[in-house]
């Protein structure tokens, strides 16, 4: 064995490593034919698009003036040590490309951090989370930008806040649930704003890594074992886009818990 070269199922069974090889083929057989099932339907799919004028190109809309753009992300880690726990969470702002005619905002990012010790608890990352959650909503508010990109779905907040305070009305007085009850108005008020979009020159974009979304798979009754962004992905050509619809109305109200009680 030369050196420097790896062998990364050295320490497992023979018998374990060569039934994992032997199904490899039934696995590639079965992506194959679930490419191949969205493939032989594309033009289908693509003529239920066009007749409903829900398929768009990006030359439907000419040339507007490029816009000004930053991208809001955060992050969060719970370090387990041997007598504490130490907890870190941070928020960042960094500005995309700008215009040739107009300055940069931010000519370095934006950010929001905390970090402290914290005793051994299960709950700390989920309280965590939402002050995370917290710090990049009050940034994306304060950018200048005509648009403002945030990690994730429009929805994501609220659903991560609901479970942080739930958490922190169980587990009581906390430094982590102390900073997330913190200015809490200040939050709602950010992410009112934000929802509410009531100028039409600027805008705050949802961009989830992954979704379950089947709005216009359900309307055109396509495959329903995948959704709208896989099928989508596949179909649709270079400088297509589909027009704007109305999101699936959920299950139950949405809510988010409060310290003061549910809204």
């Amino acid at each position: 064995m030369e050196k420097g070269e790896q062998t990364p199922f050295a320490e497992l069974p023979e018998a374990l490593v060569e039934e994992m090889l032997s199904k490899s083929e039934q696995v590639g057989e079965g992506l194959f034919n679930s490419f191949k099932e969205i493939h032989e339907n594309k033009e289908k799919m693509r003529k239920q698009l066009q007749d409903r004028n829900i398929l768009k190109r990006d030359s439907d809309i000419g040339y507007p003036e490029i816009p000004t753009t930053c991208g809001v992300d955060g992050s969060y880690a719970v370090e387990r040590l041997l007598a504490t726990d130490l907890a870190a969470c941070a928020a960042v702002a960094i500005e995309g490309l700008t215009p040739p005619s107009e300055k940069r905002f931010w000519p370095k990012p934006h950010h929001i951090s905390f970090i402290q010790p914290v005793k051994h608890d299960p709950d700390t990352a989920t309280i965590l989370r939402g002050l995370m959650f917290k710090m990049e909503i009050k940034i994306a508010t304060e950018a200048p930008h005509d648009i403002v990109f945030l990690d994730g779905s429009l929805a994501t907040p609220l659903i991560r806040l609901n479970q942080t305070v739930n958490k922190i009305l169980e587990t009581g007085d906390t430094p982590i649930g102390n900073k997330v009850a913190e200015n809490f108005e200040e939050f709602l008020d950010c992410y009112k704003t934000i929802l509410k979009a009531t100028r039409t020159d600027k805008l705050w974009v949802g961009i989830p890594k992954y979704t379950t979304n089947r709005e216009i798979g359900e309307e055109f009754g396509w495959l329903p074992y995948y959704d709208d962004r896989a099928i989508l992905t596949t179909i649709l050509n270079p400088g297509e886009f589909t027009s704007p619809i109305l999101l699936k109305q959920p299950n139950q109200p949405w809510h988010l818990k409060l310290f003061s009680g549910d809204i």
